[in-house]
C-alpha cells in the first residue's frame, strides 16, 4: 500500500462516512499471536453507555465508530476531540495578543453561534457521565498558549473523572509572530508538559489489551525524541492507537482539502498535494505502518473535516471533523474471533 523511503505514501481507501467513546491494566496480560488476524472497522448505531439525557446531548454531533481487534477480550471507549480552537479573553492579554486574537473569535463557533470555550465544558460532561474509558486530544484545543487559554483548559481537564491524553496542535502552543520558531518552542510548547505526561514530544498510555500513543507532528512532522517512546510502544504486544494532530494523506482526505486548503495539511502523497515527510517521520511511518506493526488505528484532526480511510490493509485512519463545530468521535473497540 505504502512506497516508504521515497517518503510518498499511497493509501486504500475505505470510503465510509458514518454520522454520529481505557481503566489501567495488568501488564502481564498476555500477548497478541505474532500476526493477529487485521482490525475491521464496523458500522454501530451506538455503544453501551450509562443511561443519559439525550437532549442534554443533543448539541454534540458524534460520530459512532467501532473497530473490531481479534483476539482482545475487553471492550473499551474512547472519545476524541480535536480543534477546538477556544479563545478566552480575561483583560489581562498584552495588545498584540489581543489584536490577534479578536478577528479570529468569530471563527470558531457552532451553528448556533456559540463560541467553543462554551461548549467545551459539555464535552467534559459527556465524557464524564457516559463514563468513557478515556479522552483523547488531537491538538489546537486552544488557539494559542496564553494564561488565560492555559488556565480555561486546565480547569477543564481537572473536571474530568476518567483519564485524557493530550497531543499538541500546531495552534496550541503558537502565536503567528513565533510560529515554530525556536523562541517559541522553548517559551510555550513546555506549558503543555503537565497536560502530556511531561513530556510534549510523544507519551504512552497502557491498558491490559491495547495501548494508546500519543504523538506530537504539530510541526508537520514527527521529533526524534519520539521515536524511542514509539518503539516502546510497538514492543508492549498489544494494539495500538496513534494519536496525532496532522493526518496522513488519503485520496479522500487530499481531494477535499483541495477545495478548502491553499496549502498541504497532510503528511505524504507529496506529488498529489501532501506534506513531504522528513527522516524523522519517515521512520516513524515505516514502523507504525509497516508489516508487522501492532498498530491498529490512527486517530487526527488539524483538517476541520472528518475523513475515514484504510492506510494499509490492517490500519484505519479516523480524521475527526472540527471540535469548534461540536464534531468528535466515539470509537468503540470490542474483541473479535481468532479468525476470519
Amino acid at each position: 500500500m505504502i512506497t516508504k523511503k521515497t517518503g510518498t505514501l499511497f493509501f486504500c481507501i475505505l470510503s465510509a462516512f458514518l454520522l454520529y467513546g481505557c481503566g489501567a491494566g495488568s501488564p502481564s496480560a498476555p500477548s497478541l499471536p505474532d500476526n493477529p488476524p487485521a482490525a475491521s472497522v464496523q458500522e454501530s448505531e451506538s455503544v453501551n453507555t450509562p443511561a443519559i439525557d439525550k437532549n442534554k446531548y443533543s448539541g454534540l454531533h458524534i460520530a459512532q465508530k467501532t473497530l473490531v481487534i481479534p483476539g482482545i477480550e475487553k471492550n473499551y471507549d474512547l472519545l476524541f476531540l480535536s480543534d477546538t480552537h477556544m479563545i478566552v479573553l480575561d483583560g489581562t492579554e498584552d495588545t498584540q495578543v489581543t489584536e490577534n486574537a479578536l478577528p479570529r473569535t468569530g471563527l470558531f463557533k457552532d451553528a448556533d453561534g456559540k463560541d467553543s470555550y462554551e461548549n467545551f465544558p459539555k464535552w467534559m460532561e459527556y465524557a464524564n457521565e457516559t463514563e468513557t474509558d478515556m479522552l483523547l486530544l488531537g491538538g489546537d484545543i486552544i488557539d494559542f498558549p496564553s494564561e488565560a487559554n492555559l488556565n480555561f483548559l486546565a480547569q477543564n481537564l481537572d473536571a474530568l473523572k476518567i483519564p485524557y491524553c493530550y497531543t499538541l496542535g500546531n495552534h496550541d502552543w503558537t502565536y503567528p509572530w513565533e510560529y515554530m520558531t525556536e523562541t517559541g518552542r522553548q517559551q510555550y510548547r513546555p506549558l503543555f508538559a503537565p497536560f502530556m505526561k511531561e513530556n510534549p514530544a510523544a507519551s504512552i498510555t497502557e491498558y491490559e489489551e491495547l495501548v494508546i500513543l500519543c504523538v506530537d507532528n504539530s510541526s508537520n512532522q514527527v521529533e526524534a525524541e519520539a521515536l524511542p517512546v514509539m518503539e516502546e510502544a510497538l514492543a508492549m504486544g498489544k494494539p495500538v492507537i496513534v494519536l496525532l494532530h496532522v493526518p496522513f494523506s488519503t485520496e479522500t482526505l487530499l481531494e477535499q482539502a483541495s477545495t478548502v486548503w491553499s496549502s498541504p495539511v497532510s503528511v505524504g502523497m507529496a506529488d498529489r498535494g501532501g506534506i513531504f515527510p522528513d527522516a524523522n517521520t519517515i521512520a516513524f511511518q515505516d514502523k507504525i505502518l509497516g508489516e508487522d506493526s501492532p498498530v491498529v488505528c490512527v486517530l487526527a484532526g488539524h483538517v476541520h473535516f472528518p475523513d475515514e480511510a484504510m492506510l494499509t490493509d490492517s490500519v484505519v485512519q479516523f480524521v475527526a471533523g472540527p471540535g469548534y463545530g461540536n464534531e468528535g468521535i466515539a470509537l468503540h473497540i470490542q474483541g473479535g474471533a481468532d479468525t476470519p
